[in-house]
């Protein structure tokens, strides 16, 4: 119950239009049913196509659409399909706030995002200051990173932050039955899977991409603490800044070492 009423309540139920103020109308109808598909889930059950497929709505970008590149893909779910995935990632949110480092404070639940903002504006502020090497920022673009995760390294991640191969189990067998629609002309067109990737708007998706986010930036952490790249020179009283997981990754020239 606390999961269904969380949810959005405008998240639309693709086609059917049945939401989440729908559900609690007629919660002592539904109740039963969802409890049973949410606890075949949970034991290792899979999903059904209809419960799983989203239509993906392509948004045009530009006036000028000449490629795939010109759209934005927009993935629209059944909301019950949200409250099994939900359960999940509520689960993750007690393992993220423990494990992830404070450079995602653009990403995970309870960290403040404007944390970031302020500390890159400062950065870009000072580049030009008179520091020892200088300074240099760049800026990482992320597009469609949900897109390109690999299912194979997810795994293994999930496993060394300690996850047991049951509950690893139930989110390969969730995002492996990963079957998708084009709305075209308003019209769903036959069925494709995909091979790698998170779902976009799934309330796991921000979860698993954190978890992956998080070994970039600790990799990173061990370039900074074995002295293969140095840190951002902002003043001789500024915390020592070496990249930050939202808007941009910054360190200092004169730490670069040759590999």
């Amino acid at each position: 119950m606390d999961v269904v009423f969380s949810l959005n309540s405008d998240s639309l139920a693709r086609v059917d239009g049945f939401n989440r103020t729908f559900l609690k109308t007629c919660w002592k109808i539904v109740v039963e049913d969802l409890h049973n598909a949410a606890k075949e889930f949970l034991q290792g059950v899979t999903l059904p196509k209809a419960v799983t497929r989203p239509l993906v709505c392509l948004i045009p970008n530009t006036k000028n659409l000449f490629s795939f590149g010109d759209f934005r893909p927009i993935s629209l779910w059944i909301f019950t399909n949200k409250v099994p995935t939900k359960v999940l990632a509520k689960r993750l949110g007690g393992l993220l706030r423990k494990i992830i480092l404070e450079e995602l404070s653009g990403f995970a639940s309870g960290r403040i995002i404007s944390d970031n903002i302020l500390i890159a504006w400062g950065l870009v502020e000072s580049i030009d200051n008179k520091v020892r090497g200088g300074n240099l920022v760049i800026k990482l673009d992320m597009t469609k990173a949900l897109d390109r995760v690999s299912w194979p390294f997810l795994y293994k991640i999930l496993s060394k932050f300690g996850l047991t191969a049951e509950f690893i189990s139930l989110i390969s067998n969730y995002i492996e039955n990963n079957w998708l629609s084009i709305l075209f002309n308003g019209s769903p067109t036959g069925f494709f899977k995909s091979s790698r990737g998170v779902r976009q708007g799934d309330p796991l998706s921000p979860s698993l991409f954190i978890i992956v986010a998080e070994t970039f930036v600790r990799g990173l952490r061990n370039q900074f603490q074995t002295g293969r790249i140095g840190y951002y020179a902002a003043s001789r009283s500024s915390i020592p800044i070496t990249h930050l997981m939202q808007m941009m990754l910054s360190f200092s020239l004169e730490g670069i070492k040759s590999p």
